[in-house]
């Protein structure tokens, strides 16, 4: 907008001197530019592909300016590029595994579950009411509230496959595949926290699985599902809380009037998890619905 403006002052100056005056700020304004695109071209050999296509993206937005087709050229070039997207996927996992990092640090410096905990562990974690019915509200509120982990079957994570070629590869010098110092904090969490731990982990080793961040994501989790009372622990969270929300679901279709549906939840929900107290709900409800 600002050298839109400045060029129609070049245009339209009512005299020669305003003329000169906005054909000067144009000038500084293409100088700036000038600068900000070798920026971007140094940024980009040296592999900062991240600060490079950032610049670009500025320039391409001011479209009057000549560095413009020079920029988007660039971005289309590395959009073709697979080293850059490579090294862009990366960046976003590591900037998401930083963030778990940093989650971990402030969990690992809380009370530990059961001291502190009681009052969260009294609830129910389902977020059903006293009559063991689940309040659509509660539901919406407890999605709110969590991060939510990648779709997967009841109990499903993904980890490294030992059999693997790429899991058996040494690690490139400089990756972040070493997971040691991270797992000595996991340790001190409680079952719970490492449940929430986990679910973040997938967050970042499903979508970006060919990464070194994914891949130490995927490590980190497959050491923390070595544990077999918390591998069960997991696997018993996800079954209920997946029968929960086809309960949920069920409940809602019901409510709206849709049987065949309601029926169809009813009975995913007993299928998936006929030990949790979804499934008694599910069978209650379904006995006391009209037969078609």
């Amino acid at each position: 907008m600002a050298y839109r403006n400045l060029d129609y002052a070049c245009r339209y100056a009512s005299d020669q001197s305003r003329r000169d005056k906005a054909l000067g700020l144009v000038n500084r304004f293409n100088a700036s530019a000038q600068q900000m695109l070798a920026q971007a071209h140094t940024a980009y050999k040296a592999g900062d592909y991240t600060e490079a296509l950032r610049i670009y993206r500025v320039l391409v937005c001011m479209p009057k300016l000549p560095v413009a087709a020079d920029a988007r050229r660039k971005l289309v070039e590395a959009e073709a590029d697979p080293a850059v997207q490579s090294a862009l996927r990366e960046v976003k996992a590591a900037m998401l595994y930083d963030r778990i990092e940093l989650l971990l640090g402030g969990w690992t410096s809380e009370p530990p579950e059961g001291e502190g905990a009681a009052t969260s562990e009294a609830a129910p974690a389902s977020g059903s009411d006293a009559a063991g019915t689940t309040s659509p509200a509660t539901e919406t509120n407890a999605a709110q509230t969590t991060v939510p982990a990648p779709a997967t079957e009841p109990g499903g994570i993904y980890v490294i496959d030992p059999a693997s070629t790429d899991a058996n590869k040494a690690p490139a010098e400089g990756t972040r595949a070493d997971c040691e110092d991270d797992l000595v904090l996991a340790r001190q969490l409680g079952q719970k926290d490492r449940l929430r731990l986990v679910d973040l982990l997938q967050a970042v080793c499903k979508p970006y699985p060919e990464t070194p961040t994914g891949q130490k994501a995927a490590q980190f989790t497959q050491r923390l599902m070595d544990d077999a009372e918390f591998a069960q622990y997991y696997k018993s969270r996800k079954v209920d809380d997946a029968a929960r929300d086809h309960f949920s679901m069920g409940m809602l279709y019901l409510k709206g009037g849709n049987h065949a549906l309601a029926r169809e939840m009813f009975d995913k929900t007993i299928k998936e998890g006929p030990d949790t107290t979804w499934a008694e709900q599910a069978k209650a409800q379904l006995a006391t619905m009209p037969k078609d």
